[in-house]
């Protein structure tokens, strides 16, 4: 991928690592926005190359748009061809892919106002967004907020909103990162920060909604590859979860590790691990990965990525399209 020139690390630093954000962006509800798309490849010395460990290349696409507020995208749910995007500047962007990476019907709206009072441009950080499509509703959780919001059908009206007390106390830059909403209606919510002694990432599985104050949990801990933090994770078919992990460092910037974990049992305890099915290190494509989702063609999963630019200009807004062996 493209490097900064030196003078950029200080605030690449602040973006990646603090949490710093953009200017809180308040497009109009349901605003309607070209985005357009480039083919990419998945490796640039071999621009032929398709597999990737567990993964076959379907598509690789970088997005871009003139609409002020696209961008940062931390959070992804694609359902048949309609692809929704969660970003960390307070936006939600919604389009619909066609077969060859076309981009059409696309919109950008503000997240639903009823998932709280924003006060400052960080406590609209949504970074983790998860859906029960038989029900039509989602999930958008806040990192600094540690909150958890459940909206309408269409993603414009927040209808529960709540902080559980067992996330109340993560460090709000390094907060709710990951959330999925398990096929049985269980919660997985996963922080961002991982133990400097342990290597272990704290973790809750809800029993139901968290936006129910009735919804008990069960403490569990996530340990990642050693110097890897989770950034998303979404449920396959067969039940197992699969989390997508980041690296940063100032030499190498970003590299991600796909790692597939056991399906979450009836009465789990204790510290869980995955198994890598894939890792995206130059001259693989690499970028800010942070949304992951499933859906499902033709009877098989396909696994979609979805960069977060920080907002940055040599940064890029790349959407990945997989077929899992």
């Amino acid at each position: 991928m493209r490097r900064p020139f030196i003078f950029l690390l200080p605030v690449l630093l602040g973006q990646c690592v603090d949490g710093s954000m953009p200017a809180l962006i308040t497009p109009l509800v349901g605003q309607r926005i070209e985005i357009a798309s480039r083919p990419v490849p998945l490796d640039t010395s071999d621009p032929k190359r398709r597999r990737l460990g567990a993964l076959t290349l379907i598509g690789a696409w970088q997005l871009t748009s003139t609409t002020r507020g696209f961008g940062g995208l931390s959070a992804l749910d694609v359902d048949g061809n309609r692809v929704t995007a969660l970003g960390d500047g307070g936006t939600i962007v919604r389009f619909r892919l066609g077969r060859f990476g076309n981009a059409s019907d696309a919109a950008i709206m503000p997240v639903p106002a009823g998932c709280g009072r924003v006060l400052r441009k960080a406590d609209n950080d949504t970074e983790a967004l998860t859906h029960d499509a038989a029900r039509n509703q989602w999930w958008i959780s806040y990192e600094w907020r540690n909150a958890v919001c459940r909206t309408n059908a269409d993603l414009t009206s927040g209808m529960a909103v709540r902080v559980p007390h067992e996330i109340a106390v993560w460090h709000p830059k390094r907060g709710v990162e990951a959330m999925t909403r398990l096929s049985d209606g269980r919660f997985l919510i996963i922080a961002e920060s991982v133990s400097s002694t342990t290597g272990v990432a704290q973790a809750f599985l809800f029993d139901r909604d968290p936006t129910d104050p009735a919804a008990r949990s069960v403490m569990l801990g996530y340990r990642p590859k050693a110097g890897f933090k989770p950034t998303d994770m979404a449920q396959l078919p067969d039940g197992r979860l699969l989390i997508l992990n980041r690296r940063f460092t100032p030499w190498n910037l970003f590299t991600s590790d796909l790692t597939i974990v056991d399906a979450i049992g009836n009465n789990p305890v204790g510290v869980f691990r995955g198994t890598s099915i894939a890792r995206f290190d130059a001259p693989i494509i690499t970028e800010n990965f942070e949304g992951l989702s499933v859906s499902v063609e033709n009877g098989k999963p396909i696994i979609w990525l979805i960069s977060d630019n920080n907002f940055m200009r040599w940064q890029r807004t790349l959407l990945l399209k997989f077929a899992l062996d």
